[in-house]
């Protein structure tokens, strides 16, 4: 988390426990959506022993790029990929099949980016910065949010839909007032909307009031 160790490794914990949960209570096509939590839970725990290491080293170095695979490379192929595994919409299959096959390249140029230009590692105002130089920043953050939000939006499900709107916000939020720590933060933000999904799996079969969120559209 962007915060703290504390905060980091709270989150962590959180996250991990929810989606064990999500796990076992999960059917066999959704268990693709349970992992989002874990996945979630092992990034902030990283990001939890950045914190404790604080402080130029080849350990941080490692943490740092072990970060940045769940920014750069899980998170762009994986959204879009669960999405298309629960879509029952032909067209709208194929379209988030694209979605998938973007963030790949998106992916793979991120990828590039660091493995050429390298990692720099920073605390600036309680947020830990990744510094990677990315040729035109702007056009691949919007290739990024389309591959990954953009998934959520074409989902059937309108839950997904209410959480790509939270998303879409944690974005702009991120960008404006915490642009340099933007990474960190945007992480943050998405971890904690996770934690959703634990209402999705174990909420919707039981209570009819919230059949309108979860109806496909």
């Amino acid at each position: 988390m962007c915060f703290s160790a504390t905060a980091s490794f709270a989150a962590s914990g959180v996250l991990a426990a929810a989606g064990a949960t999500s796990w076992h209570t999960a059917d066999k096509k959704e268990r693709v959506l349970a992992l989002i939590p874990i996945f979630f839970a092992a990034q902030q725990f990283i990001e939890g022993l950045q914190w404790v290491v604080n402080k130029p080293s080849s350990l941080s170095l490692t943490l740092g790029y072990a970060f940045l695979v769940f920014a750069f490379l899980i998170w762009p192929i994986y959204i879009p990929y669960v999405m298309e595994r629960l879509e029952n919409k032909k067209v709208r299959t194929r379209i988030l099949h694209f979605l998938r096959w973007l963030g790949i390249f998106v992916a793979m140029f991120l990828l590039a980016s660091v493995l050429i230009n390298g990692l720099a590692i920073r605390v600036v105002d309680l947020h830990i910065v990744y510094d990677v130089s990315i040729p035109y920043t702007i056009a691949w953050i919007i290739a990024y949010v389309l591959a990954t939000v953009g998934s959520l939006f074409v989902s059937s499900n309108r839950f997904f839909s209410w959480f790509g709107i939270l998303s879409l916000v944690t974005v702009m939020i991120s960008y404006i007032f915490f642009t340099a720590a933007f990474i960190s933060v945007w992480c943050f933000f998405a971890a904690i909307m996770s934690a959703l999904i634990l209402v999705y799996l174990h909420i919707k079969p039981k209570h009819r009031w919230l059949r309108f969120i979860f109806k496909g559209f």
